[in-house]
């Protein structure tokens, strides 16, 4: 299941990428991964403004997006590295996953709680005014629903949190290594190894997780793009990435509303406006 999901994360962003970000854009697995939970976390948010996340729906709409992936061309790459690749990144989720305690207050007082609802019912505005736990929840609860479905049923709401760290681990670990040797590209290396060692002791036990580290690890992931940005390529496809990484890191944690100011920063002191 956990294998599955990651070809299907990676095959979300691949999609999302192309739609949002660049028409011409060609798979970056690991990359395309992180962004994958972005279109999944949109998606059933705005679905769930109509439909309950129930296992029928969530079902429909997997087959959906991955009968788009194919379209586009995402299996088009070398199977091979695609297997290589999942293979890893699922292993990594999975040693995450055996190794927690599921005796965790977090998940039995908010996030399950929540993703019941989700699963039963379209969207119920104010629903914190039933028990205020349910005002502390993220995006993710809106994803981890999303994927109980007919093929992983209530792991389906275990997995997901476990691949975006595993996700995020592989794809700093490849940025720091791909570029440790161009003397063009050594400071980006570096802190990209900082962010890398420290992302490893930090969050190392998917039990304490919760809804802070996947915050968290986006913020950091915003921060490599941001570093991206400034020291490598100005690109407006960069800039676009860092738009759409600031909304949806809000909407994993309202307290990092200021990192929305950074994009627009960087649009007013950039000299493509109109073409932005």
């Amino acid at each position: 299941q956990i294998f599955v999901l990651t070809i299907f994360i990676s095959l979300s962003g691949y999609v999302f990428r192309k739609l949002v970000i660049n028409s011409n854009h060609s798979s970056k697995f690991e990359e395309d991964g992180l962004y994958g939970f972005v279109l999944v976390g949109f998606v059933s948010l705005l679905l769930n403004f109509l439909i309950p996340l129930n296992i029928f729906n969530n079902s429909l709409f997997f087959i959906l997006i991955g009968l788009i992936g194919l379209y586009f061309g995402f299996f088009n790459q070398e199977k091979k590295l695609i297997f290589k690749k999942s293979f890893v990144i699922s292993l990594i989720a999975f040693v995450l996953i055996i190794y927690s305690s599921v005796n965790r207050p977090d998940a039995w007082l908010y996030h399950l709680p929540f993703s019941s609802i989700l699963n039963e019912h379209k969207i119920i505005l104010g629903v914190a005014n039933i028990h205020e736990r349910f005002a502390h929840i993220s995006i993710f609860q809106y994803i981890s629903s999303f994927f109980q479905n007919y093929i992983f049923l209530l792991n389906g709401i275990l997995i997901p949190v476990s691949l975006a760290a595993s996700f995020f681990f592989v794809y700093v670990f490849k940025e720091f290594n791909e570029n440790f040797f161009s003397k063009f590209k050594a400071i980006y290396s570096y802190l990209c190894f900082l962010i890398l060692v420290l992302s490893l002791y930090a969050f190392n036990r998917y039990s304490e997780y919760g809804n802070d580290a996947p915050s968290h690890l986006y913020y950091f992931f915003f921060t490599i793009v941001l570093l991206k940005y400034l020291l490598l390529k100005k690109s407006i496809e960069t800039l676009k990435e860092l738009s759409v990484l600031s909304v949806f890191i809000f909407l994993m944690k309202p307290t990092f509303i200021l990192v929305a100011l950074i994009p627009l920063f960087l649009f007013f002191n950039s000299n493509k406006k109109e073409k932005i």
